[in-house]
This record gives C-alpha cells, structure tokens and sequence, in this order.
C-alpha cells in the first residue's frame, strides 16, 4: 500500500483546520500550500495565481547540518519564506516547534504508550535521535509564528486532498508541505504506539514540498 499523502497549507482565510496528520529530509520538491497575502515588516506580498509548471524562485534551505531530523521545520520554513517572512530553520525549531520527549512506556494492557506524534514532534530536531512529527505540529508552529508577525494567515490542513488537487494548488503558485514515503515506494513496516487517548500513531514518512504539480513526480 502507497502512503497517503499528508498535505498542509497556509492560507488567509478563516482558520478552518480540517485534518492534520505526518522523517526526515526537506525536499523542495514536495508541497505545503498558502493562498493569498504575507505581510514582512509592515510590507505585503500578494501571491497570484499562476499557470506555471513549477514554482520558480522558491527558497531553498537545507535541514542539515543543524536539523538532521527537522525536515518537516525546515518545510515549513522554506514555504514562510516564499510568502516573504522573515522566517528561520533553527528559530522556528527551538521557539515555535511543539515537542515532546521520546519516552514510552506500556500500559498494563502489554501496549506500548508514547505522546501523540501528530500534534508534536517526539524527541529533538536538532539531533540525529529526533524521530518525527505530524501535521498538527506543524500547523501549530506555523500558526504561532504568523501570530507573532502579526499575520492573519493561518495554516491549514488539507489531509485527504487527492493528487490532482494538491497539482492544482502548485499550479496556482502554492507550495504545498506533504508527508510520503521516502523514494514514493510502497510504505513497508512501520513503527508506532498508542496515545493515552488509545489512538494509535504510526510512521514511515519523510516530510516533502511540492512546488511542482507534475503528476510524475509523485508516482
């Protein structure tokens, strides 16, 4: 079974955050999408649509040596750039970046019990031993820092849009942040626990960012 495509998007209108889920390697070639304006001190950048086969001057950081398990911040990252902020990898990382340790533990029920890997990111980003986080995270981050801009943008989880409608997305100059399986190859095992709430969370992801919609490079 293929992984399911995990999107997230910024975007101007009224925070609506639908589904938010998601190692580790930034890939400005994967997708987190934005729609509408960004504004660096006191300025605005209106992003208008566009028919282009790919996003051109896209910002490109790269997650490492600082972040080796930070792809996923460092996304993120790229895409408030390209909206103009004055955003940074390792600031983002340590200041807005929701984490949590990597302990756990099982339950007398013989389960195996960690934090919710959705909502934050277990372990640290800067070293090697970080682990991952999901969607909610990096919503979270995203948001917090637009606060601290000033910024009415709010990020967006677009969980369950299918390939065509994150192409589209591109297409219309929206970088999109995904989360697929390393090398798009059918997901193999995982590795995962379940959360106090008794969900069970799972991995086998790398965090990508789209900026092209060509339907190849997701295959």
């Amino acid at each position: 079974m293929t992984e399911q495509v995990r999107p997230l998007e910024i975007t101007t209108e009224e925070p609506d955050v639908e589904e938010v889920p998601g190692q580790n390697e930034a890939d400005p070639s994967a997708e987190e999408s934005v729609d509408g304006e960004a504004g660096v001190s006191g300025e605005e950048k209106t992003v208008e649509e566009s028919t282009a086969s790919e996003i051109e001057n896209f910002p490109v950081i790269n997650q490492m040596p600082e972040l080796p398990t930070g792809c996923e911040i460092t996304a993120l990252t790229m895409v408030l750039q390209y909206y103009g902020y004055p955003a940074d990898k390792t600031d983002m990382a340590s200041g807005y970046l929701p984490t949590a340790s990597a302990d756990r533990y099982y339950g007398d029920d013989g389960r195996l019990y960690g934090t919710d890997m959705n909502e934050y990111f277990i372990g640290d980003p800067f070293t090697a031993g970080g682990i991952i986080c999901g969607t909610g995270a990096i919503v979270t981050a995203a948001d917090r820092y637009l606060d601290d801009q000033g910024s009415s943008m709010r990020a967006l989880d677009v969980t369950g849009s299918s390939p065509e409608e994150l192409y589209k997305r591109v297409s219309r100059g929206q970088p999109v942040i995904v989360w697929v399986t390393i090398s798009m190859a059918d997901r193999g095992s995982t590795q995962g626990w379940y959360t106090e709430d008794g969900e069970y969370v799972d991995w086998s992801t790398n965090c990508l960012l789209y900026t092209s919609p060509s339907p190849r490079d997701c295959s």
